[in-house]
C-alpha cells in the first residue's frame, strides 16, 4: 500500500508543521509569472505576457493572476523548468494547449495543497476569501512531457482574534476554509509523464474550535482528470481522496501506467470511472483507511473513517487490461454496466471487502484470465478470492453473495491457468468455507482450473476436453431456473456513461442545431463577463459557468459555415470575430 504510507506520512507532516510554517517565510523560486490581463486569453509565446520574459528548461512558469496562456503554435517548442496553474498563495489560472509541444524539466502542478495562514490586521472576526483556487489546464491536441501532473485543491488557515474566541492555550482559535480543485481535460494529444497525482485536499487540523480540543477534518472541493481522447502515459497513477473528491473520467482515449494504479480515500472520495477507451496496466487498487488525526497541543486523536474508493466500468466500450493483480480492499466500491470485460493477463484477483452489494458491479462484469506474461503457466497460477456465503446450488446463493457474471479461463490469446482461493474471511466466519457463484463458466482449450477443495456453483458452464480441473467438482452446469429476487443495481459509484467531449465544450454550437456558426458569435458575444452560471446555450462552452474568451476560443476552433441560416461570409465572420475580441482587450486595458 505505497499510497497508504504516503498519506498516513503526509497527513502526520501537515499536522505537526503547519504551526512552524506558518512562521516561516515562504521561499520564492526564480518564476516568470503570467500577467496578460486575466479577462482575456493571451499567447505563451508572446514574451511580453510573462514577468521576466518567456519561461525556459531553467526558468519556471506561473499562471496564477486568474490568466489564460493559450499554446498554439505547432511550429514553436515551450520549455520551462516547472510550470504551476493557480496557486494558494497568489490566484487561479488556465492553460488552453490547442497545438504544439509543452516540455516541463520538473512537474506541472494544478492548484495546490498548501496551507496559507492567514493574520487579521485588527482583532475582529475576519473570513477573508479562500486562499485556495483553481488551477485548470485543457489539451486538445499536441504533447506534453513532464516529471509529473498534480492535480490538488487546497485550504487557507484563518486564527480568528477577539477577546472571547480563543482556545485552551489563549491563543486565537483557527478556522480553515477549502479552496476549489483542479481541472485538467484532455481532448486529443499524447501526455507522458512519470506519474499523475490527483488529489483531493489534505486532512485539515490542528484545528482548535472556540475554545475547544476537538480537531476536525475540513473537506476540499475536488480534483478532476476528464480523459477524453487521446493518450495518456504515466508511470503510476495516485487518486487520492485525502480531505475532499479526487477522480478520473475516463471517456475515450488510451491510458497506460506501467506501475500501477491506486484508488485510495483517506478522507474523501476517490474514484475511477472508466466510461470508454482502453487501459493497460499491472495492477489496480482500490481501498480505504482510516487515519488518526492528532492534536499536538492537546494530545488527543481520534480515528476519522474514510468514505469509500470507487471503481466503476461502463460495459463494453471499456477495454481493460491488468497484468498482475486487481486488488478490492476494505471498504472498496465497484459498479459496471453490463457487458463489462476485464482481461486478467497473468493477474490475480484479490477480495477483501466484506459488504457484496459495495462490489455489486461483479455481478454485471466477465473476467477472462490468460497466463499473460508468467514464466511458469500452471506452477505461478493465477488466484481468484472466493468470497461469497456457501449457500448451495441455491437461487440464494446467485442473488448478491459477491456473484460474478462470468468467469473465462483462456481465450484466443492463449489458455489460462486459475486457483480459487479462501485467503481471507470476507463472511466474518473463520470457520466457514467460502464459495464463488458464477452464472457462467468457461475453461477453454489447454486451460487449468484449480478449484483447490473450495465449492464453484455456477448456472452454465462449458469446459472444453483438453481442459483440467482439479482437486475438485464444479457444481451446477445447467439452467436451475430463474434467480428471485432480482439482482439490485450496483451500489457505489453510478455506472459510467461515456457522453462525448459536448458534455464539456458544445464545440460552439450554442444552439445546438449542429453548426459552428455566425449565430452562436453573437450568443457569445451578447452574454460574454455578464454573470455566472451561465449555460451552453447562453455561450458557455466549457462548462465553467461564465462567458469568456475561452469559449470564444472554442468556438473558433470549431466554426463551420453551413445550414440554413445566413450567416456573413467566412473571412468576414472571423474577422468580425477577431475585431469583436481585439476591441473588448482594448476596453479592458483603458479600465
Amino acid at each position: 500500500m505505497r499510497t497508504v504510507t504516503r498519506i498516513l506520512i503526509a497527513g502526520t507532516l501537515v499536522v505537526i508543521l503547519t504551526p512552524m510554517l506558518a512562521a516561516q517565510t515562504i521561499p520564492t523560486p526564480i518564476t516568470t509569472s503570467w500577467q496578460y490581463n486575466p479577462a482575456l486569453p493571451g499567447a505563451w509565446f508572446d514574451a511580453n505576457n510573462w514577468s521576466l520574459g518567456l519561461p525556459t528548461a531553467t526558468l519556471a512558469a506561473q499562471i496564477a493572476n486568474g490568466g489564460i496562456a493559450v499554446l498554439d503554435d505547432p511550429l514553436k517548442d515551450a520549455a520551462a523548468a516547472s510550470l504551476k496553474v493557480g496557486t494558494s498563495y497568489v490566484g487561479g489560472g488556465t492553460l488552453l494547449q490547442r497545438r504544439g509541444s509543452l516540455a516541463i524539466t520538473g512537474d506541472i502542478s494544478l492548484g495546490a495543497p498548501d496551507y496559507m495562514l492567514y493574520q487579521p490586521v485588527q482583532p475582529l472576526y475576519m473570513m477573508p476569501t479562500p486562499l485556495g483556487v483553481r488551477g485548470r489546464y485543457d489539451l486538445y491536441d499536441g504533447s506534453v512531457k513532464a516529471n509529473a501532473i498534480s492535480l490538488s485543491s487546497s485550504y487557507g488557515y484563518y486564527p480568528i482574534y477577539s477577546a472571547t474566541d480563543v482556545n485552551a492555550t489563549g491563543a486565537p482559535s483557527t478556522y480553515v476554509m477549502p479552496g476549489p480543485g483542479s481541472l485538467m481535460q484532455q481532448f486529443g494529444g499524447a501526455v507522458n509523464l512519470s506519474s499523475l497525482d490527483i488529489n483531493g485536499g489534505t486532512l485539515g487540523g490542528p484545528i482548535p474550535m472556540a475554545g475547544t480540543t476537538t480537531a476536525y477534518p475540513i473537506p476540499a472541493f475536488g480534483s478532476t482528470y476528464n480523459l477524453i481522447g487521446g493518450a495518456l502515459n504515466t508511470g503510476w497513477v495516485d487518486i487520492t481522496a485525502a480531505g475532499g473528491s479526487a477522480s478520473l473520467f475516463q471517456c475515450g482515449g488510451t491510458l497506460s501506467a506501467p506501475n500501477g494504479i491506486d484508488v485510495l480515500s483517506a478522507g474523501g472520495a476517490a474514484t475511477y470511472r472508466l466510461a470508454a477507451g482502453t487501459v493497460t496496466t499491472p495492477m489496480l487498487d482500490v481501498g480505504w483507511g482510516a487515519v488518526p488525526l492528532v492534536t499536538p497541543a492537546y494530545g488527543a486523536a481520534m480515528p476519522i473513517f474514510m468514505p469509500r474508493a470507487m471503481f466503476s466500468m461502463g460495459g463494453a466500450s471499456a477495454n481493460f487490461s491488468v497484468t498482475r493483480s486487481l486488488s478490492f480492499d476494505a471498504g472498496a466500491a465497484y459498479s459496471a454496466l453490463w457487458g463489462s470485460k476485464i482481461q486478467m493477463a497473468g493477474a490475480s484477483l484479490a477480495n477483501q471487502s466484506t459488504d457484496p452489494l459495495s462490489l455489486g458491479g461483479l455481478g454485471q462484469t466477465s473476467f477472462v484470465f490468460t497466463s499473460g506474461p508468467q514464466a511458469n503457466p500452471g506452477i505461478n497460477w493465477q488466484t481468484f478470492e472466493v468470497a461469497g456465503k456457501d449457500l448451495g446450488l441455491t437461487r440464494q446463493g446467485f442473488v448478491g453473495n459477491f456473484v460474478t457474471d462470468s468467469l473465462q479461463i483462456g481465450s484466443d490469446k492463449g489458455a489460462g491457468d486459475v486457483k480459487l482461493v479462501d485467503t481471507f474471511h470476507n463472511e466474518g466466519d473463520a470457520n466457514q468455507k467460502e464459495a464463488l457463484y458464477v452464472r457462467k463458466l468457461v475453461v477453454g482449450p489447454g486451460s487449468e482450473l484449480d478449484l483447490n477443495g473450495l465449492d464453484l456453483y455456477c448456472l452454465y458452464a462449458s469446459v472444453d476436453p483438453t481442459a483440467t480441473i482439479l482437486n475438485g467438482k464444479i457444481l451446477g452446469g445447467t439452467d436451475i431456473g430463474p434467480i428471485t429476487p432480482p439482482p439490485q443495481p450496483p451500489p457505489g459509484p453510478l455506472p459510467p456513461i461515456c457522453i462525448a467531449p459536448p458534455l464539456w465544450g458544445r464545440n460552439g454550437d450554442f444552439n445546438m442545431d449542429g453548426v459552428v456558426d455566425g449565430v452562436d458569435f453573437l450568443t457569445w458575444q451578447t452574454n460574454y463577463k455578464t454573470g455566472s452560471g451561465l449555460s451552453v446555450a447562453q455561450g458557455d462552452a466549457d462548462g465553467d459557468g461564465v462567458v469568456d474568451g475561452v469559449d470564444f476560443l472554442i468556438w473558433q476552433s470549431n466554426y463551420r459555415p453551413g445550414g440554413t441560416l445566413a450567416v456573413p461570409e467566412p473571412t468576414a465572420l472571423v474577422l468580425l470575430g477577431l475585431g469583436a475580441l481585439a476591441a473588448l482587450r482594448r476596453s479592458r486595458r483603458r479600465d
